[in-house]
């Protein structure tokens, strides 16, 4: 089991060889190095804990997707019986469901920056680093919150099977139902919501295990991206492959929070602008101003600080190279009298306009991750998407009947 880890993290620094037609980049090397070291960090871990972890991610992956797979046949079903209005609301549900799923799948197990990925290269780096009582807490952190967790996401299962059969028995839900028409329209109840909930809190559990790792390599990225005069901007680009998925982590959860509180306050529900076509409540400048606050202060802030450094250290050299080059040709004569001192004239003045044309690109160095373009893209992608969400929220109680 052990070598077959090691042999994965070999396969990662193999892959990073080969890439580019076996011409890697710096690029290239840093992320196969990176995935390297999460690799054989994953593989030093103790075995009773991998197992543990992985029951987790198998317990909140697999029964989160059978979940939503009964959701989208439950929802298919509706539509072939052609169930108008409950049709439709339970193909919202089973695509929120999906999407939800899916998208935990992406970042937990298969994306380029994975739980595993995160665990296993905190804690390289923290050996590395002989930060032996911060690997110590983490350790011991991660076993309690691993078999919490693991008897919460078996707790929370049989609470929901417990929840569901009063649904069935006399005076519940399904008590009456004799026709499939008649429980796809009672499914729009209760028994949704708990479903909904159960997927919520599964895939919620393995984040309450990695949250240590998370915000610990969190903050290593922001810290690579900051700290280091002599780093350019391509080098420090390399930790923005990293910070942006481990983010996603955040947000999700932060959203996720977010939203649970406003559908409780009236206050944040209440429409600012409405139209024919929708409806504007603080819920979307909220989850909007969450997105854009979380990722100014975990990406966009620390690179534009490492950048600003870089280019005032390179700038600074620059300068100070000009200077000296320029006092010593001020107090060269008119006319050199020897040709080694026109040669050494020769060079000082291409010397110069060098340093002014490298001057002038550290200047224009880019001090944003991102083009303005993607910028703007980005922002109306998000910005239509929480308008859509705070609609969908706005009328989900009138589809489920909450």
């Amino acid at each position: 089991f052990r070598t077959q880890l090691y042999q994965e993290a070999l396969a990662y620094w193999r892959r990073g060889l080969k890439s580019d037609g076996g011409n890697p980049s710096v690029a290239g090397l840093g992320t196969a190095l990176e995935d390297l070291r999460a690799a054989v960090g994953f593989a030093g871990m103790s075995t009773a804990h991998i197992i543990f972890f992985r029951i987790l991610l198998f317990i909140s992956m697999v029964i989160g997707g059978f979940i939503a797979a009964v959701s989208v046949g439950v929802a298919a079903s509706a539509i072939t019986l052609g169930l108008g209005a409950t049709a439709t609301a339970l193909t919202f549900a089973a695509l929120a469901l999906t999407v939800v799923w899916a998208y935990a799948v992406s970042l937990m197990l298969v994306g380029r920056v994975s739980l595993r990925f995160v665990m296993g290269a905190v804690r390289w780096r923290l050996i590395e680093s002989e930060s032996h009582i911060s690997q110590g807490l983490l350790t011991g952190w991660n076993w309690i919150v691993t078999t919490l967790a693991l008897a919460a996401g078996l707790g929370m299962v049989g609470y929901a099977g417990w929840l569901m059969h009063f649904q069935f028995l006399s005076g519940g839900a399904f008590s009456n139902v004799s026709t499939i028409a008649q429980a796809l329209h009672h499914a729009l109840g209760l028994p949704l919501v708990i479903l909904a909930g159960t997927v919520g809190v599964l895939a919620a559990l393995p984040l309450l295990v990695a949250l240590p790792s998370l915000l610990i390599y969190q903050g290593m990225l922001g810290r690579d991206m900051a700290r280091d005069n002599d780093r350019p901007p391509r080098v420090r680009r390399l930790a923005l492959i990293g910070a942006l998925p481990v983010l996603a982590f955040f947000t999700m959860v932060a959203l996720a929070g977010f939203l649970a509180v406003a559908q409780h306050a009236s206050t944040l529900t209440m429409p600012l602008v409405t139209t024919p076509y929708g409806r504007v409540s603080p819920v979307a400048p909220g989850a909007l101003g969450i997105v854009v606050l979380l990722y100014l202060i975990a990406v966009g802030f620390p690179y534009m600080l490492g950048v600003r450094r870089w280019r005032g250290a390179r700038l600074s050299e620059v300068q100070a190279q000009k200077r000296d080059l320029s006092t010593r040709l001020d107090k060269l004569p008119q006319e050199p009298a020897l040709a080694d001192e026109v040669t050494t004239v020769q060079y000082d003045v291409a010397r110069l306009q060098y340093l002014k044309l490298q001057e002038e690109e550290f200047r224009r160095a880019r001090g944003v991750p991102y083009s303005p373009l993607s910028f703007v893209v980005a922002f109306v992608i998000l910005a239509a998407t929480m308008l859509l969400l705070d609609n969908v929220l706005a009328n989900a109680p009138h589809w489920f009947h909450w």
